[in-house]
């Protein structure tokens, strides 16, 4: 039987991004957090931003948030 370990399971894919840049979208119109605050989390999940709307994932994929 191969089971993997968790760290195996355990990765962000490109609709865990799109979801969270959703959220985070939202609670920079809530005033919870800041656009920077975003912009670092974002970062800290595994994304480097390009440009306003562009960010790179890992593996080389480009994401544009709107």
């Amino acid at each position: 039987m191969n089971v993997k370990s968790k760290d195996e399971r355990m990765e962000i894919v490109t609709a865990d991004f799109i979801h969270l840049n959703r959220v985070l979208t939202k609670m920079v119109e809530l005033k919870c957090i800041s656009g920077k605050e975003k912009e670092s989390i974002l970062n800290k999940a595994g994304l480097l931003k390009l440009s306003e709307t562009e960010w790179i994932e890992e593996d080389g994929s480009i994401l544009t948030f709107n």
